[in-house]
């Protein structure tokens, strides 16, 4: 069963990836580009990966099997550290960069 803590934060994610969207629809800058790839990216890793167990536990282990390979699971190690730094380099640059009224 999947815990409360990975529903919040698959949540958190989604709504920072779609805050992220609203601001580069709004802006069209890069820095908000950068979060909206960063967040998504991790967003869909880490969901991918738990509807990969409910499939698993549904006897349905194909897909489980597919992302718990090591390749991908090195993919997925270096892939998440990027993508929450960039989010991270993205926002700063943001807000350093943004006009102040």
């Amino acid at each position: 069963m999947v815990s409360l803590f990975i529903i919040f934060f698959l949540l958190l994610l989604l709504t920072i990836a779609v805050g992220a969207t609203l601001l580069w629809a709004r802006t069209k800058r890069l820095p908000a580009l950068i979060q909206v790839i960063a967040c998504s990216v991790v967003f869909l890793m880490l969901a991918s990966k738990q509807v990969a167990i409910h499939l698993r536990a549904a006897g349905m282990p194909a897909f489980y099997d597919f992302t718990g390979e090591p390749i991908i699971e090195r993919i997925t190690e270096i892939t998440l550290p990027i993508c929450f730094i960039a989010f991270s380099v993205g926002y700063f640059w943001h807000a350093l960069t943004q006009r102040r009224i």
